[in-house]
C-alpha cells in the first residue's frame, strides 16, 4: 500500500491563461469583494525581514514576490520591506513574516486574527521549530519553559520514534537508545530544507557529531530519529487567505546536486476548497490519506496544548519509508506555520478558487531549478538568479505552474 501510485479520476479544469500569471498583474475581479465582505479599510501589506542580511537571498526575493501576489489577491497596498512602526495610525496591516512570530510581537503589530497574517503566531519561539515533534528522553531531561509533555504524548502515534534533547547528555542517551535498532538521524531543531542533519551508524560516529554541536545549537534543540530507507516526503496543509479556506496534500521533490548536497526541488499539490474532511473524500492513495490523518492529528493537538497558537498557513511534512528491516513507517517530520517553499502553489490555488466560486479543486506545482532550464509557457516566475557565478547550491529559477493533469505520486 505504501508504493507510489497514480491518482485516478483527477482530471482537473484547465487553468486560466494570460496576465494573471505575472507577479505584477492585477488581482482577479472575483477577489475584489473580499475587503468589502470583511468590512476592512484598505490595508498596508508589510513584508517583514526577520534576519539581517537576508534582503538579497533567493528566499527573500521569492517571498517578496509571493507577498506582492497576496496583496493583489486581497486588494491591498503592498509597501514592501518596511518596519510596522512606520505605518500610519488608523490603518490596519497584513503581515507576511519569514518565520512564525511570538505573541508579544503579534500584539505590537496588531495581529489578532487569521486574516491579519500569512503564517502563524506561537506562544514560545521553540513551538515553531521541529523541537516539539518528539518527547524528551526522560522526565528529568532539560526542556524550555512552556514545554508540553502532554502534547508530545498525544502526537506520539503520528510521528516517528524519536526524542528531542536540549543538552549533550540527554542527546547521547537518546541516540544510543535508537542505535540499538539501526542508524539514526540527528536534526537541529532550527535547520531547514534538509540542512543541519547528520546520519550516524555507530557510537563512534555519534561521539564525533556530539563533539561538533555547540552549546547554542543544543539549547535550541536537537532531534534524533531512526534513519528510514526508500524515503519520500508528502506535504499536507491548509491555508486561510482572501476569504478562502483551502486544504491540500501533495508530494515533495528533492534532488542531489553535483556537489553531493541534497536540495529541495519543489512540490506538487492537490488542493480542494474546504477543510480536511473534504480532502479526505477525494480519491487519494492510501499513503496520502494516512498522511492527512497524521498531519491533522498533529495540528489539532498543537492547538489544544499550546495556548495562544494562531495559524493561517499550516504545512506538515510527512515521511513515508521503511526501517532497516523493511517495516513500513509513516509519520509527521515537522510543522511549518510560516511562508515556505510550497507557498507559491498554495497562493496560486487560492487565486483559482477565489476567481471561480464554482471551482472546487486545483493541482498546482512549485519548481526550483538549479540549472539554466527555462520556465514553461504560462508559468509564474517567482525568482530568477541574476548571476551564473553565484552559489551552485542555490536555485537559479523558481516558478509556479497550474497542472492540467493528475499529480504523479
Amino acid at each position: 500500500m505504501l508504493t507510489p501510485s497514480r491518482l485516478p479520476g483527477w482530471n482537473l479544469p484547465s487553468p486560466p491563461r494570460g496576465a494573471a500569471h505575472h507577479p505584477d498583474a492585477a488581482a482577479p475581479a472575483a477577489a475584489a469583494s473580499y475587503p468589502a465582505q470583511h468590512g476592512h479599510r484598505r490595508r498596508l501589506l508589510c513584508f517583514l525581514v526577520d534576519a539581517v542580511g537576508q534582503e538579497a537571498s533567493h528566499r527573500h526575493v521569492a517571498y517578496r514576490c509571493l507577498a506582492r501576489r497576496i496583496a493583489q489577491l486581497m486588494q491591498m497596498e503592498f509597501v514592501g520591506d518596511r518596519e510596522l512602526a512606520g505605518t500610519q495610525p488608523g490603518r490596519s496591516v497584513y503581515v507576511v513574516p519569514h518565520d512564525s512570530i511570538e505573541r508579544d510581537t503579534a500584539d505590537r503589530w496588531r495581529v489578532h486574527q487569521r486574516h491579519h497574517l500569512f503564517g502563524g503566531v506561537v506562544p514560545h519561539a521553540f513551538v515553531a521549530s521541529k523541537a516539539i515533534v518528539h518527547p524528551r528522553v526522560s522526565a528529568d531531561a532539560a526542556v524550555p519553559a512552556g514545554w508540553s509533555d502532554a502534547f508530545a504524548a498525544q502526537v506520539r502515534p503520528v510521528v516517528l520514534e524519536g526524542f528531542t534533547a536540549f543538552d549533550r547528555e540527554s542527546l547521547a542517551v537518546a541516540a544510543r537508545r535508537l542505535l540499538q535498532t539501526g542508524p539514526a538521524r540527528l536534526k537541529e531543531a532550527l535547520g531547514s530544507g534538509g540542512r543541519s542533519q547528520y546520519v550516524v551508524a555507530d557510537h563512534a560516529a555519534l561521539r564525533e557529531q556530539l563533539d561538533r554541536l555547540d552549546a547554542d545549537t543544543l539549547s535550541r534543540g536537537v532531534l534524533v530519529e531512526p534513519q528510514l530507507q526508500s524515503r519520500s516526503t508528502l506535504s499536507v496543509g491548509q491555508v486561510h487567505l482572501a476569504g478562502v479556506r483551502m486544504s491540500y496534500c501533495g508530494i515533495q521533490h528533492n534532488l542531489t546536486l553535483p556537489c553531493g548536497t541534497s536540495a529541495y526541488a519543489g512540490s506538487e499539490l492537490f488542493c480542494v476548497r474546504g477543510g480536511m474532511d473534504v480532502l479526505q473524500e477525494a480519491r487519494l492513495p492510501h499513503r496520502a490519506r494516512l498522511a492527512i490523518t497524521q498531519a491533522w492529528h498533529f495540528h489539532r493537538s498543537a492547538q489544544r496544548h499550546f495556548r495562544g497558537l494562531l495559524i493561517s498557513r499550516a504545512n506538515y511534512d510527512v515521511i513515508v519509508g521503511t526501517t532497516i528491516d523493511g517495516a513500513p513507517r509513516s509519520g509527521v517530520l515537522e510543522q511549518s506555520w510560516r511562508i515556505g517553499g510550497a507557498s507559491g502553489a498554495e497562493i496560486e490555488a487560492v487565486r483559482l478558487l477565489a476567481e471561480d466560486p464554482r471551482r472546487t479543486r486545483a493541482a498546482v506545482r512549485t519548481v526550483e531549478c538549479y540549472d539554466a532550464s527555462p520556465p514553461p509557457p504560462g508559468a509564474w516566475v517567482t525568482y530568477r538568479r541574476g548571476s551564473a557565478a553565484a552559489d551552485p547550491t542555490e536555485p537559479q529559477l523558481k516558478y509556479v505552474q497550474v497542472m492540467d493533469d493528475v499529480i504523479g505520486w
